[in-house]
């Protein structure tokens, strides 16, 4: 199950926020995976297509992917050109805090995993200063000057801004030559996270779909990089965190996720977050002090 998990990053996010800006073109092949935080991909160049949930993105320049946590995805990286990017992971505890109410900075994330939407594309007019705003907030966050953390805080939370009000005025989502999906597992997948305390059985999803146990095992793993049991399993393991953080109990987060009995649930929740449910629910993000330097896909 680790093999098929292949989460490069289960982590907690302590800061408030991180930034890389990447260039690569090294021999590099990056499994299917997920992190407990959300983040945003803008790409620059390269020729690159992403992989979310089943989905297969084919990117253009500036395109920015949104990456809620607990969502399954892969780039799949052609290295005859430079791969660059920025990467900002973000803290949803920190987003929540500077959100009031009906401005909630985390709304992109959550609507852009409603719809099953995750990449914005700007229009020309947009298009025309976002560089210029990355670029502000890249130098903010490299500077060591006086009030360069408040200002690169700021720049961050304006940019979530007006990303935000990109999917609040309809601008997330691409014509259908941009992606790429097979229907039955995009209906199957609906499903499955709508469903996080029913039967998720093989044999239960094969029969609702009408597709043979086998087919459907192959296709689906084929899709997301996971048997159906591993992504089911991680999918209610990601949901239980969110009930905990949410106030729930353990045993009410088990239950509601579908877990048999608790005591199964105990060892699956330790064994995906390092952590027990009562430990997960107990933690706290720090102040941000600056840029780390480890890689992101």
């Amino acid at each position: 199950m680790e093999n098929e998990r292949a989460a490069i990053s289960r982590g907690y996010l302590n800061e408030e926020f991180r930034l890389y800006h990447l260039r690569d073109n090294e021999a590099q092949d990056i499994e299917y995976h997920f992190h407990e935080f959300d983040k945003i991909v803008v790409f620059i160049s390269g020729s690159v297509s992403y992989i979310i949930e089943g989905k297969t993105y084919y990117l253009k320049p500036w395109d920015v992917l949104f990456i809620r946590h607990g969502i399954i995805h892969r780039p799949v990286i052609s290295r005859e050109e430079m791969y660059e990017r920025i990467v900002l992971w973000m803290n949803r505890e920190f987003l929540d805090a500077h959100s009031y109410e009906g401005d909630n900075l985390s709304h992109c994330f959550k609507e852009s995993w409603q719809n099953k939407q995750f990449l914005l594309r700007f229009s020309a007019e947009d298009l025309a200063v976002f560089p210029a705003k990355m670029a502000e907030l890249e130098k903010e966050v490299k500077l060591a000057e006086f009030g360069s953390r408040l200002m690169a805080r700021t720049l961050f939370l304006q940019l979530m801004v007006k990303f935000n009000r990109c999917f609040m005025r309809g601008q997330a989502g691409v014509d259908s030559s941009a992606y790429n999906i097979d229907p039955k597992i995009e209906e199957v997948i609906g499903y499955i996270n709508g469903n996080l305390d029913g039967d998720l059985s093989v044999e239960a999803l094969s029969k609702r779909f009408f597709i043979s146990k086998y087919h459907f095992m192959r296709k689906f793993k084929g899709a997301t990089g996971f048997s159906v049991h591993s992504y089911v399993l991680q999918k209610r393991l990601n949901m239980a965190a969110e009930l905990l953080a949410a106030g729930n109990s353990a045993s009410q987060a088990a239950y509601k996720t579908g877990f048999s009995d608790y005591s199964s649930f105990l060892r699956a929740f330790k064994r995906m977050y390092n952590l027990t449910p009562r430990q997960f629910a107990g933690r706290k993000y720090k102040p941000w002090h600056g840029r780390d330097q480890e890689n992101s896909d």
